[in-house]
């Protein structure tokens, strides 16, 4: 059986999404990742001790095999702010945040669906754990979710690592935030 988490960094009264993590592994390796942490569902913004949250992100480590982890550079806020600065006052947020989810998905899924492929699996058939931030990009683009777990807590180490130039080993990181911002324009116009 396979696990996925999906987090983004940042929070709902300060914004920030400057990362979206996501992460896919077998129960068994996950578990094993969770358990060498030390800690059951870590949340890394309640953790107050930096040398706690060093210790953390240097204990996780993803093989890509059993285990994989993306990190994604999305700069959420800001593509946000700059398309409703510019468009006119009648495009409603929503359509602005479902367009996004969407190329955000079509610039994924190619990533996520590889490693699915090599566990004999589909994407509509895994459910992505995730906190309040990933759920409406979850619901948007179709994908099965459900509430935090083990997944969503590597997920969140994942993406607060990237958020604080700090990035756990194995993690394949991509910058997708020039081409979302491009397809968001060309969209929205």
């Amino acid at each position: 059986m396979l696990l996925a988490g999906v987090d983004v960094s940042g929070r709902p009264d300060t914004g920030n999404y400057k990362f979206m993590s996501v992460v896919i592994g077998t129960d068994e390796k996950i578990e094993s990742i969770t358990k060498n942490l030390g800690m059951k569902n870590t949340h890394m913004h309640s953790i107050s001790d930096q040398s706690v949250r060093d210790s953390i992100i240097s204990r996780v480590n993803f093989d890509g095999k059993q285990c994989v982890a993306f990190c994604y550079r999305i700069e959420l806020d800001k593509i946000i702010k700059r398309i409703n600065a510019t468009q006119a006052k009648n495009v409603r947020k929503r359509k602005i945040f479902t367009t996004c989810y969407y190329i955000m998905w079509t610039l994924v899924q190619d990533h996520i669906k590889s490693f699915l492929r090599k566990h004999r699996c589909d994407a509509h058939d895994v459910v992505f754990q995730c906190d309040g931030d990933s759920e409406a990009f979850l619901k948007t683009v179709g994908l099965k979710h459900g509430y935090k777990g083990r997944a969503h807590s590597l997920a969140d180490i994942v993406a607060w690592a990237n958020n604080n130039k700090k990035e756990p080993d194995g993690v394949i990181s991509v910058d997708l935030s020039g081409e979302i911002s491009r397809r968001m324009t060309r969209k929205m116009k």
